[in-house]
């Protein structure tokens, strides 16, 4: 059979040595921000240094009127981050809760 390195759409990194085992989501990220246009044409995710975490903080309300398709979208994006958070990011889950409340 082999050793198992994707399941379910999850990638499983083995250090059998260490006895450690990571599951990485990086295609379904890539997916997401291709999906949303947050890749340029070389492959560069875009915005906000992706090596820093936001903080909650920095997350502010806006103001203005969204038409429903923008709605629509919003809550996309955040059902994904939610998919995100609850099968293998926990350490986004705070920041997706304060989008899904904006």
């Amino acid at each position: 059979m082999g050793v198992i390195k994707w399941f379910l759409g999850l990638r499983i990194i083995r250090n059998r040595s260490e006895r450690k085992l990571w599951l990485v989501q990086d295609s379904y990220i890539e997916k997401m921000a291709q999906t949303f246009k947050r890749i340029d044409y070389k492959g560069n995710l875009i915005g906000k240094d992706v090596e820093k975490p936001m903080k909650t903080e920095e997350i502010t309300p806006w103001d203005g009127k969204a038409t429903d398709h923008q709605i629509f979208e919003y809550q996309k994006r955040i059902g994904s981050l939610t998919y995100n958070a609850t099968v293998s990011r926990p350490d986004i889950a705070k920041a997706t809760q304060k989008l899904a409340e904006v």
